[in-house]
């Protein structure tokens, strides 16, 4: 209290002194105000421009990883062609197998084209090309790789764990994590199921693309169907778990989802599935830190230097 009652004798003790302090109330509080206001415009400011410099970077990559799926659905729309040939009815002649010889090797030229981990066709048991065993099977072998499920499904696209090439191709029998565009042709009159063949690519690759993206940056990727299940991810050990955490029921116009800690930029994807970012809050505060640490010190050194002027000039 004594300083309080000392402050305000000297205020009002001369004119000079009222004169003074009125400046100073006049010029420090309007400085202040417009201080803050500028410091939250411009904390806003940064903070959209750095948040939409990672959506545009998000953009780039999600143009890259579509064009890599339809460049497998192109691919597998191209094989119907030679599908048909094996379709015709075959005995074991020099003709019929040169056939197959002829499909196998289109085959093999899409897959070493298009840099693909396999191309696997599955036909009728009794064809006599589901014997080859390098790229065609017969189709009870869909039920020992666990992937019988696909003849009645209403998707073009599956993640399939743990995928074992033919033991011609890689006789190590490692497994592979893969995503798998594929094709099946139901016989409508009879229902039995003429064939199904699917084009491979490993979850690696995706792995990849998001890595490369995020390498130099704290951020977080990955991708989920429409089950939650993780295709591919950032981090290769989360890949096949569960996200149950995050609405997908987006708005098209509105694809940045937020909570109290992260943003989600949530993109559908050309064949369906998501391809999620998450974006921490703290990531985007600490790279406008520098700016608005500069623009506090200019406000702080501003009211000394004014007083300084000040009291010179009595």
């Amino acid at each position: 209290m004594p300083i309080i009652i000392y402050v305000k004798n000297f205020i009002f003790s001369k004119y000079h002194h009222r004169l003074i302090f009125s400046f100073l109330i006049c010029t420090i509080l309007p400085l202040i105000l417009m201080g803050s206001v500028l410091y939250s415009i411009t904390h806003k400011i940064a903070g959209d421009s750095i948040l939409n410099s990672i959506i545009l970077a998000d953009d780039q990559l999600n143009i890259r990883i579509n064009n890599r799926f339809n460049q497998a659905e192109k691919v597998s729309n191209t094989i119907q062609y030679d599908m048909y040939s094996l379709m015709q009815k075959m005995s074991d002649s020099r003709e019929d197998f040169a056939i197959i010889s002829n499909v196998r090797d289109n085959i093999s030229l899409l897959k070493s084209t298009f840099d693909f981990y396999h191309i696997d066709i599955f036909l009728d048991d009794k064809n006599i090309a589901a014997s080859e065993g390098l790229f065609f099977h017969p189709l009870s072998d869909l039920r020992k790789i666990g992937l019988e499920d696909i003849i009645n499904s209403n998707q073009k696209w599956i993640y399939k764990k743990q995928y074992t090439l033919p033991y011609v191709i890689y006789n190590t029998k490692n497994t592979q994590d893969v995503i798998a565009c594929f094709n099946v042709l139901n016989n409508q009159v009879s229902g039995n199921t003429e064939y199904v063949y699917l084009v491979l690519l490993r979850t690696d690759e995706l792995s990849k693309m998001l890595q490369d993206s995020f390498e130099s940056v704290d951020l977080t990727g990955y991708i989920i169907d429409k089950n939650g299940t993780v295709i591919s991810h950032t981090s290769k050990e989360l890949i096949g778990t569960k996200i149950n955490n995050i609405d997908l029921n987006i708005n098209p116009d509105n694809t940045i989802v937020e909570n109290s800690s992260l943003y989600y930029h949530i993109v559908v994807l050309d064949n369906g599935w998501y391809h999620i970012t998450e974006i921490p809050k703290n990531y985007i505060f600490k790279h406008i830190y520098t700016l608005l640490r500069t623009f506090i010190i200019i406000i702080f050194l501003s009211v000394p230097i004014i007083l300084l002027v000040i009291f010179l000039l009595q």
